[in-house]
C-alpha cells in the first residue's frame, strides 16, 4: 500500500486543515442522506434544477451525503466537479455552464453517459477559516445559466446545511453525555448500597437485643437510622432499575456491533473496488457480535485505509479487512486488519507513517508519495490512544493493524 495526492492545480491550500476539520465531524456518510433530502429539494425548487446534492470531499472521494434527482453515494475524487468548487479563488461559487465541452470535465461518465449533465453551479461548504468541506451543486441537463439572486440564495443554504453538519456532532456529543451521566448515576448507585446495607445491618443487630439492655432514646435514633437506610437503599435500587430499557436507548443511539460495522465498509468501499475488479472481503471474529461500542472516529480511520488500498492495489488484486472486538475487564478494545497485495512500501516510508511527520508530496501529478489519507489516520489513532501496525514490502503488498479502545 502506499499512497498519492489529488493534484496540486486543485487541491485547497489548506487541504490538511480541511480533511481534518471534516474528519472532527466524524460523520456516518451513509447514514445521514435521510436527514439532508430537505435541503437538497429545497436547492431544487430553488433554482429549478433537476439535481441537487450536498458533497462532502475527503482525501480521496467525494460523498453524496444529500441527492435529490441523482442517487449517487460516491465517487472518486478526481472524478468530480465538486473538487474546484472548494478552492479558494471559488469561495463565492463555481459555474460550468456547459460540461461536454470543457477539457475538464467532458469525459467524465455523468457527462458522456446518463444523465449527460451539462450544466453545473456549486457554493463551498464552509467551516470557519474557510475550510471548505465539501459543496452544495445543482446541474442540469442542457446548458443552463442561474441568476445573481438564485446564486445568492443557494449559498445562503450552503450555510444552513453547513449548521445543520455540526449539530450532527453536537447531538452525538449530547447523547455521549446522557450514557456517562447514566453510568456514571449507576456506578454510585453501586457504591453507597455497600455502605448503607451495612448501616442497616448494624441497626437489626441493635434492635433485636432485649430492650431493657440500650436506652430507649438510642432505640429511637436506631429506628430513625434504620429508616433513613431503607429510604437510601431504595432509592439506590430505583437508580438501578431505571427504566433499563431506556437507559440502553439513550448510550446505544451512535453506537453499533461488529456485523453493523461491516456492513457499513462493504456498502460503502465495495463499489470502488469492483469499479477496479478488486476482490474486497470484510471478515468478522466470532467473538463478541453483539456487544456495542461507539464508532466514533472507526469509519474515519478504515475508510483512509480501504481507500488507500484500493487506490494503489493492481487491477483483479486482493484488499481485505478483519474486525475482531476483545472485552478486557471494562474496556473495549477493537483490532481493525486492512491488508492488500499492492506496491508496499519500504521501511523508511513506514518509519515516516509511524511517526506522524508524513507531509504531502511536493511532485509532479500523480507521482506516488505519503500524504494527508495516512498522516490523518496516524493522528486519530493518537488521539484515541490507540496502536498502529504497519508491515509491508515493497512490491508485495502492505498490512495495517489498527487497535483502539472504542468506550
Amino acid at each position: 500500500m502506499t499512497e498519492t495526492k489529488t493534484d496540486l492545480a486543485i487541491q485547497p491550500a489548506n487541504e490538511q486543515k480541511r480533511v481534518l476539520a471534516l474528519s472532527e465531524l466524524d460523520l456516518d456518510y451513509s447514514s445521514i442522506q435521510n436527514s439532508l433530502k430537505d435541503l437538497t429539494q429545497l436547492a431544487s425548487q430553488i433554482t429549478g434544477m433537476p439535481v441537487s446534492l450536498i458533497n462532502l470531499i475527503d482525501t480521496y472521494h467525494q460523498w453524496s451525503v444529500g441527492t435529490h434527482g441523482f442517487d449517487i453515494l460516491e465517487m472518486p475524487r478526481e472524478d468530480s466537479v465538486c473538487q474546484y468548487t472548494i478552492l479558494e479563488e471559488n469561495k463565492d461559487g463555481f459555474e460550468v455552464s456547459d460540461l461536454s465541452v470543457d477539457d475538464r470535465f467532458k469525459d467524465r461518465f455523468y457527462v458522456e453517459d446518463d444523465p449527460n449533465m451539462r450544466y453545473y453551479y456549486g457554493v463551498p461548504l464552509k467551516l470557519k477559516e474557510y475550510l471548505a468541506i465539501g459543496a452544495l451543486c445543482v446541474l442540469d441537463t442542457k446548458s443552463n445559466v442561474l441568476s445573481e439572486e438564485k446564486k445568492q440564495m443557494l449559498g445562503q443554504l450552503a450555510k444552513v446545511i453547513t449548521n445543520r453538519l455540526t449539530l450532527f456532532k453536537t447531538q452525538k456529543l449530547l447523547e455521549d453525555e446522557i450514557s456517562d451521566t447514566k453510568r456514571i448515576s449507576r456506578k454510585l448507585a453501586h457504591e453507597i448500597r455497600g455502605p448503607i446495607g451495612g448501616i442497616i445491618g448494624l441497626t437489626e443487630v441493635i434492635q433485636i437485643q432485649p430492650q431493657d439492655s440500650i436506652l430507649a432514646e438510642v432505640s429511637e435514633y436506631v429506628d430513625l437510622i434504620q429508616k433513613s437506610g431503607k429510604t437510601i437503599l431504595e432509592l439506590a435500587d430505583h437508580i438501578l432499575s431505571e427504566d433499563k430499557t431506556s437507559i440502553l436507548a439513550k448510550s446505544n443511539t451512535s453506537e453499533i456491533d461488529l456485523p453493523s460495522l461491516a456492513e457499513k465498509v462493504r456498502s460503502l468501499y465495495l463499489p470502488t473496488a469492483m469499479s477496479k475488479n478488486i476482490d474486497f472481503e470484510v471478515q468478522l471474529d466470532n467473538g463478541n457480535r453483539d456487544v456495542k461500542f461507539s464508532p466514533k472516529r472507526i469509519l474515519q480511520i478504515l475508510g483512509n485505509l480501504i481507500s488507500n488500498a484500493i487506490k494503489f492495489t493492481q487491477i483483479h488484486g486482493q484488499v481485505a479487512v478483519s474486525l475482531r472486538l476483545d472485552l478486557l475487564e471494562s474496556n473495549k478494545i477493537l483490532t481493525c486488519v486492512v491488508s492488500d497485495n499492492g506496491e508496499g512500501m519500504s521501511q523508511s516510508k513506514i518509519d515516516e507513517i509511524l511517526s506522524g511527520k508524513v507531509e504531502s508530496s511536493e511532485g509532479t501529478s500523480g507521482e506516488k508519495g505519503f500524504g494527508f489519507g495516512l498522516g490523518l489516520v496516524t493522528h486519530m489513532i493518537k488521539e484515541m490512544k490507540g496502536n498502529l501496525k504497519i508491515k509491508s514490502e515493497v512490491g508485495k503488498g502492505s498490512t495495517f493493524t489498527v487497535e483502539v479502545y472504542p468506550n
